[in-house]
């Protein structure tokens, strides 16, 4: 018994951790479609296969490019996933998008923060999934303000996190890496614009300080 409780003591974050994202996945069960999500949908009274919805989602790219702003690579994912698999999309696919988030956040803190990772990143989890639902609904659980804000946001921070790693190590980035950093940052300039300022923001401070020191 001792022994048990000894292990759990050990692993208590890995175990808090798991208990968390499993009563958000719960809780993700709960959420349904609402506000702009029913912009995007694609018509129920219409055949549902690939090619149709294809076609809606092709069009549906075309209006936001020309009528709406430039977030096609955003919209062509909640559109077409949403139309696609209808809510399991979302409902599957959210939880482990915001736990790749609070990693990702976790891994940068890191960076100037030695420490526990598990107890770091418990912390920063339930700073981010503890956000009164009332503020958190429009984005941890609204489907068309969580894809841009929070799932693509994932590729920015993983920017960050390579590019700053490089920096503090001293290790050049590979041909095939920059490659991959920037068609990663093309895609999220089609996702959100503030995102674009973002990396730009970083970009500049990253070579400041590259010809400063």
């Amino acid at each position: 018994m001792r022994s048990i409780w000894n292990s759990i003591y050990k692993y208590k974050y890995q175990i808090l951790l798991v208990i968390l994202y499993l009563i958000l996945f719960v809780q993700m069960q709960n959420v349904f479609f609402y506000g702009d999500d029913y912009e995007i949908l694609y018509p129920y009274h219409n055949p549902h296969d690939f090619l149709h919805i294809l076609d809606y989602v092709l069009d549906k790219m075309h209006y936001f490019w020309y009528e709406w702003s430039g977030r096609i690579a955003v919209h062509f994912t909640v559109t077409f996933g949403s139309s696609m698999f209808g809510l399991v999309f979302f409902r599957l696919l959210n939880p482990l998008m915001i736990f790749i988030f609070c990693y990702l956040l976790t891994k940068i803190f890191c960076l100037f923060k030695d420490g526990n990772f598990s107890k770091f990143l418990t912390i920063i989890s339930l700073g981010v999934i503890g956000i009164n639902v009332v503020i958190a609904r429009d984005t941890l659980y609204w489907l068309s303000a969580t894809i841009p804000y929070i799932w693509f946001f994932n590729l920015t921070l993983l920017t960050i996190y390579i590019i700053y790693k490089s920096y503090l190590s001293g290790d050049a980035i590979s041909k095939i890496r920059f490659l991959i950093l920037v068609l990663m940052c093309i895609i999220q300039t089609f996702a959100l614009e503030q995102i674009t300022f973002i990396l730009l923001a970083f970009f500049l401070v990253m070579l400041f300080f590259m010809f400063i020191f």
